[in-house]
């Protein structure tokens, strides 16, 4: 998930946010949410054993 962060005032505030799709969009639209080099960080993570 994404989050879209303005500074208000003297707060942070979230102003939005982005979900990945489920299903067979997943991958892509990550793809439309992340730049590429956040996207290689998550596909990094996602490859380690847990």
């Amino acid at each position: 998930m994404a989050f879209d962060v303005m500074y208000v005032g003297n707060d942070y505030r979230v102003v939005g946010f982005q979900m990945p799709e489920d299903g067979n969009r997943y991958q892509s639209s990550l793809a439309e949410i992340f730049p590429p080099e956040v996207l290689d960080m998550i596909r990094q993570r996602s490859e380690q054993p847990s």
